[in-house]
Parts: C-alpha cells; structure tokens; sequence
C-alpha cells in the first residue's frame, strides 16, 4: 500500500508541476513514478494498467519511445468494452490507442499516429481525439530543430 499511495503521489505532484510548467520538479517526479511503476510491473506483469500508467509517465518526460513500448505491452491485455481502474485512472482501449497516436505523432510517424486514430474511431466512432489523429497529414508532424524534437 505505501508503494501504491507513493506512487500516486508522484504522479499527480508530477502532473500538477507540469500544469505550472516546472518541468524539472515535474521530471523527478515522472522519474520516481516510472520507478515505483516498474516494480509493480515486475510484480504484475499481466496487468495492463501498469504499463499504462508507466507510459503516461514516459510521455510526461516525452520518452515516447519507452511509452509507445509500454502501450503496446497494455494492448495486449485490454478488451475493446472493458474500463480498467488503477491509482485514480479510469481508462479503455480508446484511451491506451489515443496514447499511442500521440505518441506516434511525437515521433512524426503520421501513418500509423492515423492508424491508431482509426482504430479508436472503430469503437468509438464520435471520439474527437480519434479522429484528429486520424486526419493527420505529414504537415502535422513535429517540427525538428537544432537539438531534434
């Protein structure tokens, strides 16, 4: 329990840190968050939630590389109807595919950032981010400057 409340901690001090855009107080927090997440993981490895919430953390730091792995890991696990609870997170296979796309856009890979759109707007056609995503064009993606993205 105390591992579960600190991690909870964490990630909504992480969060909150971000909103006020103090991004190195927010950083140490996402760090200790992913931190407490993996053991939980290693604990629970079938358990789509933790990779969840670890790759919500990594997108925090935009590390979507280790996010988009971890999604990828939770997709596993999730049902198209089912809704997953875990540390204050309600979230569905929407969700971890809207995760995706963005994190696929981050990465400037559009088409499969619009394959993840379309595959949230085949269970939820109304869904606005889903359909963003899915109208991505190669002018969307981000822009790489002198230190890359």
């Amino acid at each position: 329990e105390s591992g579960r409340s600190q991690f909870d901690a964490h990630f909504l001090m992480a969060r909150a840190a971000d909103k006020a855009e103090l991004f190195e107080i927010s950083t140490l927090h996402y760090q200790k968050a992913v931190a407490l997440m993996s053991q939980s993981i290693d604990a629970t490895p079938d358990q789509p939630a933790g990779y969840y919430l670890r790759a919500r953390a990594y997108a925090g730091m935009s590390h979507y590389m280790p996010a988009l792995e971890d999604i990828d890991m939770a997709l596993k696990y999730v049902s198209p109807e089912q809704r997953y609870f875990a540390y204050n997170e309600i979230f569905t296979r929407v969700d971890l595919l809207l995760l995706k796309g963005l994190a696929l856009k981050h990465l400037g890979r559009m088409e499969e950032a619009r394959q993840a759109g379309r595959e949230a707007l085949n269970i939820s056609p109304e869904n606005e981010a889903g359909k963003a995503l899915a109208a991505l064009t190669p002018q969307d993606a981000p822009k790489r400057g002198k230190g890359g993205v």
